[in-house]
């Protein structure tokens, strides 16, 4: 029985490859519903706004991405093998999709109108800043887990200097009236990197699959 889960293990690892197209679909979607919205200087998140007419849109994005996430760093070890490894990189992994479901769960403060900041408010802040933190923790991970394979690590450390030129420019706020830019900039490079990462892995995890048992003295 063992055996047999750890083989269908594999399979979470697709979530990691539908999760950013999902979430990238909803996201367009969301700016597509809301031609109102300055998505050069709003940040992405408001489009799920507590006024925003079709929240709801961006919201189911940020929920499912986040599972999907979730679903992801559980089906690492199909791939690369249960170990420090794999918990360096699944524990990341793991907080960016907890995190990125509560951005979902907690609307985002309104964004198309003013209203004052509250509470509810602070932790969507929070759990967004959390969600980057720990997205960027991974991709320092990835490069120490797959360190092995030329492709991937030339391509994450491609990925995770440019998500770090944009986030800096999104925190330093350089060109205020561009945040939402710089933020959108750095979630696609993020959502870029979560896909190539996922095909990846779920080749390994395939070939790991195929391999026969090893049955050593």
């Amino acid at each position: 029985m063992g055996k047999v889960l750890g083989k269908r293990r594999r399979y979470f690892i697709l979530g990691g490859i539908a999760g950013p197209v999902v979430f990238a679909l909803l996201i367009i979607a969301a700016d597509l519903l809301h031609p109102e919205f300055d998505f050069t200087a709003q940040a992405v998140s408001q489009l799920g706004g507590q006024d925003a007419r079709y929240g709801w849109v961006f919201n189911t994005g940020a929920i499912t991405y986040g599972l999907l996430l979730i679903a992801l760093a559980w089906g690492l070890g199909a791939a690369i093998g249960d170990g420090r490894k794999m918990l360096l990189l699944a524990g990341p992994l793991a907080i960016y999709g907890m995190a990125t479901m509560l951005v979902g769960v907690l609307e985002a403060n309104p964004g198309l109108s003013y209203a004052p900041p509250n509470l509810r408010d602070m932790v969507h802040d929070s759990s967004a800043r959390a969600a980057l933190a720990a997205a960027g923790m991974a991709m320092l991970m990835a490069r120490y887990t797959m360190g092995g394979h030329f492709k991937f690590g030339w391509f994450s450390r491609c990925a995770f200097a440019a998500a770090t030129t944009f986030g800096l420019f999104y925190l330093l706020n350089i060109k205020h009236e561009w945040n939402g830019l710089w933020e959108r900039l750095f979630v696609a490079v993020l959502l870029l990197w979560v896909e190539v990462l996922s095909i990846f892995l779920w080749i390994l995890a395939e070939r790991r699959a195929r391999q026969p048992p090893y049955n050593g003295a």
